[in-house]
């Protein structure tokens, strides 16, 4: 059985569509608004990025900021802002955090277990895991002394 050709106007329209596909699912990263650790690169809270935290066994509170990042303390002083690889879901509604780490120190790609619910009417808490992409200091007081600074250049 011989195989027609393909007509000029078919590859035509075949061609066209296919422009039309690609140019839907290509999206300009300037459009999109920064995630993650990006999202902070401006603000005077973000710190020095460190390789770890030996804090592991001893999280004092934890709060998170979105999907991807969320500060852990150990201290009323000691605050580190943590981003995970991609979205780590129910974050936001976390009852407790625990840390899977290879020793005593929180590292980049150690696992963050996160547990919403308390396990009620007879149902087990939903947990997930996330792996962490990288760890920053924080020091929540750096927004207020920045404010504090402009206000006295000002007056």
């Amino acid at each position: 059985m011989k195989r027609k050709p393909m007509k000029i106007e078919t590859f035509l329209i075949s061609a066209i569509a296919l422009t039309g596909l690609v140019a839907c699912t290509s999206t300009d990263t300037d459009d999109r608004d920064p995630v993650g650790i990006a999202a902070y690169m401006d603000d005077p809270r973000l710190g020095e990025k460190v390789d770890k935290i030996c804090f592991a066994r001893n999280i004092d509170g934890f709060n998170a900021l979105d999907s991807r990042t969320l500060i852990l303390s150990d201290s009323p002083k000691k605050k580190y802002i943590v981003e995970t690889y991609g979205p780590c879901n129910d974050i936001d509604y976390a009852w407790e955090i625990a840390l899977d780490s290879f020793s005593s120190c929180l590292r980049d790609n150690d696992k963050l277990i996160i547990t919403r619910g308390s396990g009620v009417q007879g149902r087990d808490p939903l947990t997930r895991t996330c792996h962490i992409k990288s760890i920053y200091k924080w020091n929540p007081k750096a927004a207020e002394a920045e404010v504090e600074a402009e206000t006295t250049a000002t007056d």
